[in-house]
């Protein structure tokens, strides 16, 4: 995978300068040759099919800017969490409407919000007088209660994801959360994976938001939390929906294969594939290239 242009060359892409001394940090500190050599020890990132080590600007004629902040995703990308939420909705349409539904069912639901994930299930089934608010609060309450709190939270974060945030903000990096899910949920999941309060310069979540993945909005939202173009993101998103939003947003995009397989989420367009987070150093992530503009 081509490396991408050093902060000095930024000038030439038009993209806008991060904000001076932003969040405190030092500039980045990984260089071009120590992503190179880090890219090729490990080969981490998998390029997406047919996109080459001249992969040009997006198909937009935009060209990339040198990443300076990543956002992530929490359920399936930082967090461990998406079986446990398609578990805890099966128990909801069970306690308030009888219905027998299989955890997997939510799976094409996933990753756009509580509103589409509970209520794309119920209007499968046709459930009558369904109660958005109610499943919503229930949901949150058995989710909550039964996968992060106590001996049952040991677990929930994917190996490596903490000492990856932890080494992008080492770099200097702007880190972020963008999770469609309800706030209260985020922010139960990050301590029980073990993130702190230092850990993010923004959480950005679905409460309130007009428009769920995968309209942009919510990875536009982060990128201006930080302070950043959005092109100057990379994403981290695990759903179609996440993929598509990042996509939406111009963002670069690093496709999670916990979800889907590796072949599914390299169906939805990502810049690359990794199987976890754990597979990814901060070099990769400052070498990531976007698409070529033919596909």
């Amino acid at each position: 995978m081509q490396l991408r242009a050093t902060a000095s060359s930024r000038a030439k892409t038009g993209c806008r300068q991060v904000r001076s001394g932003t969040n405190g940090r030092a500039p980045l500190a990984a260089t071009a040759a120590a992503a190179a050599a880090g890219a090729r020890r490990r080969g981490a990132l998998l390029p997406r099919a047919g996109r080459g080590a001249d992969a040009g600007p997006s198909s937009s004629g935009s060209s990339d800017c040198a990443v300076r902040g990543i956002i992530f995703d929490v359920d399936g990308v930082l967090c461990s969490t998406e079986h446990l939420s398609r578990e805890a909705a099966a128990e909801v349409m069970r306690r308030l409407h009888g219905l027998a539904v299989a955890p997997d069912e939510f799976i094409p639901y996933g990753g756009q919000g509580e509103a589409r994930f509970l209520g794309g299930v119920a209007e499968k089934y046709g459930v009558a007088g369904f109660d958005l608010a109610a499943a919503t609060q229930l949901f949150l309450d058995v989710y909550i209660n039964t996968y992060t709190r106590g001996p049952a939270a040991a677990g929930i974060g994917f190996p490596g994801a903490v000492e990856l945030v932890r080494s992008c903000r080492a770099a200097g990096l702007a880190t972020a959360v963008a999770s469609s899910a309800e706030r209260v949920k985020v922010e139960a999941n990050l301590r029980a994976a073990g993130f702190g309060s230092s850990d993010f310069d923004a959480v950005v979540s679905g409460t309130g938001l007009a428009r769920n993945k995968p309209a942009p909005d919510i990875f536009l939202n982060a990128a201006a939390a930080l302070g950043l173009d959005p092109s100057a993101c990379v994403v981290l998103e695990d759903t179609a929906a996440g993929i598509a939003a990042g996509r939406a947003a111009g963002c670069r995009v690093v496709g999670v294969a916990t979800t889907m397989s590796a072949e599914e989420v390299e169906g939805e367009g990502p810049d690359a594939v990794v199987p976890h987070v754990g597979a990814l150093r901060v070099d990769d992530l400052l070498s990531l290239r976007r698409r070529a503009a033919a596909l």
